[in-house]
């Protein structure tokens, strides 16, 4: 009887299977999927931070020609800086500067303190600590446009009608509306302020402050000798942000004005500098700067708020609270 090869399924000696060859590994995916997403942020850095900035710098010491077969650039040296010197040397212009600083005072004098009591109070979980959370990070995630009609209606309307007046606080002297500008920037700046303060406390270690408790500390000395040296790395952000922003902060301005505000701030008068013309060409007055002289004025502002921002910045971690 001839012996018959009866293969079964699952037996040893059927056939291999043929395996495709695998191109790609996981180390290879993984590594082109890593180069792609790096690749966002240096292209992003390069057009946005390098390309900009040196872009920037360029056209501050030039200025352009209009001809027939377009603008053409020329260097002028430093004419465009001394254009920007004599425009803030004017009284009438002055006043943008004051602005800016006052509203950073303000910020940093009351808006800051109230920020840091408002936190600790959330963080301490007191009577309505978690409501007053919301109520006050709310308007940083409404609209400007509505928060600024909801505050314009308040403070004119309201005021007029409340106290018989026949024009409102924004429409009144000029320190009256400053103040009350100001006033309405550290209501909508609380929102994000206590969203920060509160959540560095969160990470405070449990085991110091009931070491302070059982040392006899009372809250406001908890605040002052725990808290406060714990979360100053995120107060040194916050003040470090703040100097930066002095002469670039248009205050919502626009949004309460539309361009006729006889309140004026750097930021402000910076960012009304958008009419259609394309801002090459020469003027007689001070009303609209050239790109070119934009761009000066903008290098001037870093100029003067980088070395105070990098100086606080040593100074408060030099010599702030050490928790180590």
């Amino acid at each position: 009887m001839e012996n018959e090869n009866v293969v079964f399924e699952g037996d040893n000696n059927s056939q291999p299977e043929v395996k495709t060859p695998k191109f790609l590994t996981r180390k290879t995916k993984r590594l082109i999927f890593y180069t792609s997403i790096i690749s966002i942020f240096i292209i992003e850095t390069l057009i946005w931070y390098v390309y900009v900035n040196a872009s920037t710098f360029v056209l501050a010491f030039q200025e352009y020609e209009a001809t027939i077969s377009g603008n053409i650039p020329h260097f002028v040296g430093f004419k465009n800086f001394e254009t920007i010197i004599t425009l803030f040397k004017d009284p009438g212009n002055f006043d943008m500067i004051q602005t800016s600083l006052l509203m950073y005072a303000f910020h940093l004098c009351v808006g800051t303190v109230l920020a840091l009591f408002l936190s600790y109070y959330v963080y301490k979980k007191m009577l309505l600590g978690g409501f007053f959370r919301v109520i006050l990070f709310l308007p940083s995630i409404m609209s400007s446009v509505v928060m600024v009609t909801l505050y314009k209606y308040m403070v004119n309307d309201c005021y007029m009608e409340a106290f018989n007046q026949t024009t409102g606080l924004l429409k009144g002297d000029h320190m009256t509306s400053v103040i009350m500008v100001i006033v309405y920037n550290l209501w909508m700046g609380y929102g994000t302020d206590v969203l920060m303060y509160t959540g560095a406390m969160g990470g405070i270690n449990p085991s110091v402050v009931e070491a302070s408790e059982l040392d006899g500390c009372n809250a406001l000395q908890e605040f002052i000798y725990v808290t406060i040296p714990c979360i100053f790395p995120t107060f040194i952000t916050f003040i470090v942000a703040g100097l930066s922003h002095i002469f670039t902060n248009q205050m919502a301005l626009y949004t309460f004005y539309a361009g006729t505000s006889d309140v004026r701030s750097v930021g402000y008068f910076m960012y009304c500098q958008n009419k259609s013309s394309p801002g090459l060409v020469k003027r007689e007055f001070y009303d609209f700067l050239t790109y070119p002289e934009l761009s000066a004025l903008s290098m001037m502002i870093t100029l003067i708020t980088c070395p105070i921002v990098l100086t606080i910045r040593f100074l408060l971690n030099k010599y702030g609270p050490n928790t180590r």
